[in-house]
């Protein structure tokens, strides 16, 4: 069988990878992003309130707008929570299936140190 595109092709024959690079990238954006956010409160939080809370709602809208443009150009996944979603059942499938098709079982610490 010929996939029609790339995307297609890594979905059918690397599920797992595919999915853990898209799912993971964002994530690691996000919780940077909400780690700068809790570290501008922390240090700016007491002396300067105002300060603090307008670099955090900056933050909060910066994190708004990657999840709304990853959204956008997300081809086979209805939404970010699709693709997780989705991810997880592969993941899940990956845990408790031997089939030729996914290969060896993954283990538990496997699956815990991916999601």
């Amino acid at each position: 069988r010929e996939a029609s595109t790339p995307t297609l092709l890594l979905l059918r024959e690397v599920p797992l990878y595919f999915l853990a690079v898209r799912v993971h990238f964002l994530s690691g954006l996000l919780t940077f992003t909400a780690a700068i956010g809790v570290r501008t409160l922390a240090e700016y939080g007491l002396g300067h309130p105002h300060f603090a809370r307008g670099l955090v709602f900056m933050l909060a809208g910066a994190m708004t707008f990657m999840i709304a443009m990853y959204n956008v150009s997300l081809i086979h996944f209805k939404s970010f929570a699709h693709l997780w979603v989705t991810y997880i059942n592969v993941l899940k499938a990956r845990l408790l299936n031997r089939s030729p098709r996914f290969g060896n079982t993954c283990g538990l610490l496997a699956f815990i140190a991916a999601a």
